[in-house]
């Protein structure tokens, strides 16, 4: 996602206010020299303990745990390791993860970055998503993952949160794209 978030915020956050960023799905904190220009406060969420720690590292703030209505079983396929099996990907393995709903951290900030691998709108539903103006998330045309809901029940849901589809950035690779929503 590092490319694409990058033009996401080039071309579209760049131009508006924006105070905090909640972004869940952390790897290895790419985005944080962007996030350090363009906002006061950022906080990554990433459930792998090594991913966590070079994030912490890079001096950003991070929590370990991950997000949603989930089992709490990760499953590791390289770097697109997630909380949803993969259709495709190889499992190398498995680790146990704390999950949270979205409810328990989403306050205070404005806008919300998803990048967690066929997750967007499981962990989308544990949330009021009340104090967000702005909801950034990667999603599919077609499932990759067992459970993944797609780029249209994701816009459906959204706008009945009062949310408006404003753009798509499509990935270099399959029918992946970063969603970007406006609150109405």
């Amino acid at each position: 996602m590092e490319d694409i978030i990058d033009e996401v915020f080039k071309d579209y956050l760049a131009n508006k206010e924006v105070d905090s960023i909640l972004h869940i799905g952390g790897e290895h904190g790419q985005e944080g020299p962007i996030y350090e220009k363009i906002c006061n406060r950022f906080l990554y969420i990433e459930p792998i303990e090594e991913y966590a720690n070079y994030i912490k590292d890079r001096g950003y703030e991070v929590m370990q745990i991950a997000v949603g209505d989930f089992d709490g079983n990760m499953y590791i396929s390289g770097r697109a390791s997630s909380l949803l099996r993969p259709l495709e990907h190889k499992i190398s393995g498995t680790i146990e993860v704390e999950c949270i709903p979205l409810s328990d951290i989403e306050e205070g900030f404005d806008t919300l970055v998803l990048d967690v691998q066929g997750a967007a709108l499981n962990i989308l539903k544990t949330g009021s998503l009340n104090d967000f103006n702005t909801i950034i998330c990667e999603a599919s045309e077609a499932p990759r993952y067992e459970g993944e809901q797609v780029i249209s029940e994701i816009t459906s849901y959204l706008k009945e949160k009062g949310f408006k589809f404003i753009k798509s950035y499509q990935h270099s690779i399959y029918d992946i794209y970063d969603l970007v929503f406006e609150r109405i």
